[in-house]
């Protein structure tokens, strides 16, 4: 609703769908899960979203069915009434859709009966097109309804209640749609975040000359940066050793590209500290299988796989830095980094090169 503000004790609240999409960013049919939760838990919406759409079928109820079966493929979500209206809703994040996947949602909404309704709604986060050939093979009979992800979370924005606001603030975290528009408490809140920042580069920036003679051959230290995440690499002859930090686990999630392994779902919305091995005399797929068998036999909870091919432990960040001093936190996240790396060679990754903090 316009103008809707809610108490303080809402913001400290653990957001159910955040919670669900750990380890799942990308995944179209687990959004489209929790998209129907949302309308099941509020049906307003539903119907508001419908008629901002263009939809405009006056029902008490509309029947949702997630994932059913047609024949050679599935639909992510339908909202029917039966005789009355059908819409099949195809959802989409980065992929696109073709010719063949809508015309067949188009031929078995011409099965359904729906004397006001029967429509093929795709939902995507950029603008699409409608694949060349659909619009005729749908002719008069299925209306196409083109929608944005950006679209559906305006209304629910503007017309939901706490559960709606929690699933446009995950929207948000994904990229999905627009944030809402910064205040002064977000300026504030950017100040105090920099000066963060600025502790956290300095202690990566210190890390080179703690942590460059660990291993035999160093080569050459390297950072990487995003909006969700800052790690430095130091790369030897080798081995490659690194260290990075995430305010929470979506922003560590989408840096890294975690693809596989024990998704530490535990961790909550805390800032992280993450470090990794990898090892460059691994070509290609040889080295991807290597990081994914270290982390199978390593079998600790807080184990993912990134970028593909790089094997990484994850640490609440206030779990690791607790030391009162500046310098005694710049050992732990020494020992963090040479600790993680024996983890790894112990079940055989890079298990020859041998990593110890000289002192």
């Amino acid at each position: 609703m316009r103008g809707q503000t809610f108490p303080e004790p809402v913001r400290e609240r653990k957001n159910i769908f955040r919670i669900a999409r750990r380890g799942h960013s990308g995944d179209e049919d687990q959004l489209t899960e929790l998209l129907a939760f949302l309308f099941q838990q509020e049906p307003g919406l539903l119907a508001t979203w419908l008629r901002a759409i263009g939809v405009h079928v006056e029902v008490s109820e509309w029947h949702l069915r997630t994932q059913q079966p047609i024949a050679n493929g599935r639909l992510d979500l339908e909202l029917s009434v039966p005789g009355r209206a059908l819409a099949v809703v195809e959802s989409k994040l980065g992929t696109t859709t073709d010719f063949s996947q809508i015309t067949k949602y188009i031929r078995y909404a011409k099965t359904v009966a729906g004397d006001e309704l029967r429509a093929i709604v795709l939902l995507t986060q950029s603008h699409e097109p409608w694949p060349v050939g659909v619009e005729e093979e749908a002719g008069e009979d299925i209306r196409l309804i083109l929608c944005r992800w950006q679209k559906l979370g305006d209304v629910i924005r503007e017309h939901g209640d706490v559960l709606g606001q929690d699933f446009v603030e995950m929207l948000e975290g994904e990229g999905l749609v627009t944030p809402a528009p910064l205040t002064t408490d977000d300026w504030m809140a950017w100040h105090r975040g920099s000066e963060v920042l600025s502790r956290i580069w300095t202690l990566l920036n210190e890390l080179r000359a703690v942590l460059e003679t660990s291993a035999p051959a160093f080569k050459s230290a390297s950072w990487g940066v995003g909006t969700g995440w800052i790690y430095r690499t130091l790369m030897f002859e080798d081995v490659h050793l690194g260290l990075g930090f995430a305010p929470n686990f979506h922003g560590l999630a989408t840096g890294l590209a975690l693809k596989s392994g024990t998704v530490p779902t535990h961790l909550g919305d805390d800032p992280l500290v993450f470090s990794f091995i990898y090892d460059p005399a691994l070509p290609g797929v040889d080295c991807r299988q290597a990081a994914e068998a270290a982390i199978s036999r390593a079998s600790a909870r807080l184990l993912v796989t990134g970028w593909s091919q790089y094997p990484i432990r994850v640490e609440r960040a206030a779990d690791i830095l607790q030391a009162p001093h500046f310098d005694q936190q710049l050992g732990e996240a020494a020992r963090f980094v040479v600790e993680t790396a024996a983890l790894f060679q112990r079940v055989g990754y890079a298990a020859n090169v041998p990593i110890a903090i000289q002192e």
